[in-house]
């Protein structure tokens, strides 16, 4: 199974069921200013020092026995230490287990991008982290691990009533890499991999997976649209724009406009000009 996490902090210790991964995270001393992809949806909770969240729009602080949920994406971050010592617990969860928990819990589909949500300290909290702190050789049973995930789930489900939104807008989420490299003009897969720090052979695996297509082929459907635009509106032969769009030939270009198509580039140029 691979366990798309930040790479950084991989080298901790770590739990996996189906469901999700639990990581014990820490660190001496501080860490600014960082940042990372998230590939999957996360929860936060602080067990020492702060953490603070940093997005395109504000940031977020995290103290000592708070809890933040953090959909998957790219962020800024710093771990600030408290008496030279950071640490949190991090739940990554799969996408299918989130969308049945909210399905069951949850009253109806939410709309609008998916949010963050902050969670205070309470002694519930509190010591539902610490039985988890304190029990990790359970987790080695996967079930067991699924079955305190649920119950976190449900706890903050009570603590903060923005949880049950935030919950209902993930089954209404577009596949998080398509809104991340949508309006980008790339024109290799390999750049598009290094744009949300993954490898290729696991950015491939995980695209499919939310789109349902290879990356290559989203890529050669994105080419081809544009290559329709530039036809209609542009005077550049079918070697510029075979060149210029990266389909490596004109021959492979006019093969695979006619295949999706249905008739070569110059003849949808001569027909889109009449």
């Amino acid at each position: 199974m691979v366990v798309l996490i930040p790479e950084e902090i991989t080298h901790q210790p770590t739990y996996t069921s189906s469901n999700l991964t639990l990581i014990y995270f820490s660190q001496r001393g501080s860490s600014k200013r960082l940042s990372s992809y998230f590939q999957k949806d996360c929860l936060i909770f602080v067990q020492e020092g702060q953490k603070v969240i940093n997005t395109s729009l504000q940031s977020y602080t995290i103290s000592k026995n708070e809890a933040f949920f953090v959909p998957m994406g790219s962020y800024g971050f710093s771990n600030i230490a408290s008496n030279g010592e950071y640490a949190s617990l991090l739940f990554f969860f799969e996408k299918a287990f989130l969308h049945s928990f909210a399905k069951e819990y949850c009253q109806k589909e939410g709309r609008g991008a998916v949010g963050f949500c902050h969670f205070e300290s309470s002694p519930r909290l509190e010591q539902l982290m610490q039985s988890l702190v304190l029990n990790q050789e359970l987790f080695k049973d996967s079930s067991f691990l699924d079955i305190k995930a649920r119950e976190l789930l449900y706890l903050l489900l009570q603590s903060n009533q923005e949880f049950s939104h935030t919950l209902s807008s993930l089954l209404a989420r577009k596949a998080p890499l398509i809104q991340r490299l949508d309006s980008q003009p790339f024109l290799q897969v390999k750049d598009m991999a290094k744009e949300v720090r993954l490898e290729s052979s696991i950015f491939s695996k995980k695209f499919k997976e939310e789109t349902g297509i290879t990356p290559k082929e989203w890529l050669d459907k994105k080419r081809l649209g544009k290559a329709k635009m530039m036809l209609e509106l542009e005077d550049k032969n079918i070697a510029e724009i075979a060149y210029e769009l990266d389909f490596g030939s004109p021959s492979w270009f006019i093969k695979r406009f006619k295949d999706y198509y249905g008739m070569t580039p110059k003849q949808y140029q001569k027909l889109s000009k009449n």
